[in-house]
């Protein structure tokens, strides 16, 4: 779900081409839904540091190996929402399969997504890049296991921001102990030290979680999984602008500005310099952060 409460594609495209002193007749309007991803993306970076908290999703990893698969019949797609619905799988849609991989097939197309959230047993909402942009039909649907019962986890289906992964919190139902450490250090943990009892240790790698547990450990659990997303893209008028509400809205707004002024002849641009000085000081003294008048100055030349 999108981080803003307030702002929609429309809203805000409205609000910015006023601000330029334009109607919707301009090439702004026409691209904004590429435009607003491009200033979503650009802040997000940007200030990520000071915003990942609002970013991280929760995902649980069951320890199940079957996976589910379409029994017979089809499906639907709806673009709008996101929702997949399947009636006839194998097994019903759970609670535990909100972060998994899921791909299916529309004719000769095989799309790719993760389910984000769970409605029911016959349906899911999908995300991910390159979904249908219209309502389909869906000819079989494939729902890959996360399986912790060997020693690594595959994220690859995650939307991971890779600049926050240290962001990363891993819990398990075996133990309250579940120890980050970098790759060397996994692979001179010692499973059998008594001082690692009770513990799990891990590592993200590449597209991987690498585990190791104490010996006394029977299992990992069930695992779950706190994740630094990037921003989801808008790809709609009613979509929600995925940027925190507050000073991060209002930066994305004088980056959308400055995009459009770059492609529309005549756009009463104004120079917004001074304010956004304040508003990148306030983001870092609201996080607690120091900062450089360098910094502020770098962050300004590449909003404007």
């Amino acid at each position: 779900m999108a981080l803003s409460k307030d702002w929609t594609v429309a809203r805000f495209i409205q609000h910015a081409l006023l601000e330029l002193g334009l109607d919707l007749n301009n090439v702004g309007y026409v691209q904004r839904l590429e435009i607003i991803n491009q200033a979503q993306s650009a802040v997000a970076s940007m200030f990520y540091d000071l915003m990942a908290n609002a970013y991280l999703t929760p995902i649980t990893i069951l320890p199940d190996t079957t996976g589910r698969y379409a029994n017979s019949g089809t499906g639907t797609f709806t673009t709008a929402t996101g929702n997949l619905l399947f009636v006839d799988m194998n097994t019903d849609f759970g609670s535990g399969d909100v972060g998994k991989t899921i791909i299916f097939r529309v004719g000769a197309l095989v799309y790719i997504g993760q389910v984000s959230v769970f409605v029911d047993a016959d349906n899911v909402i999908v995300t991910g890049h390159n979904l249908p942009t219209t309502n389909q039909t869906v000819d079989y649907v494939l729902l890959a296991a996360s399986t912790p019962t060997g020693n690594n986890i595959s994220v690859a289906g995650l939307r991971l921001m890779r600049t926050a992964a240290v962001q990363m919190v891993l819990q398990s139902t075996a133990t309250e102990t579940v120890l980050p450490m970098s790759e060397d250090e996994l692979m001179n943990w010692q499973t059998s030290a008594p001082s690692n009892k009770g513990s799990v240790a891990w590592s993200l790698t590449g597209d991987l979680i690498n585990l190791r547990k104490g010996d006394d450990l029977s299992t990992y659990g069930t695992f779950t999984l706190q994740y630094p997303r990037v921003p989801y893209n808008v790809t709609l008028d009613a979509d929600f602008i995925d940027l925190p509400d507050g000073v991060p809205i209002d930066i994305a707004m004088i980056k959308v500005e400055s995009l459009i002024a770059k492609r529309v002849p005549g756009a009463k641009l104004v120079d917004r310099s001074a304010e956004l000085e304040g508003m990148i000081r306030s983001l870092y003294a609201s996080a607690g952060r120091e900062f450089t008048l360098e910094i502020v100055k770098d962050k300004i030349r590449a909003l404007n």
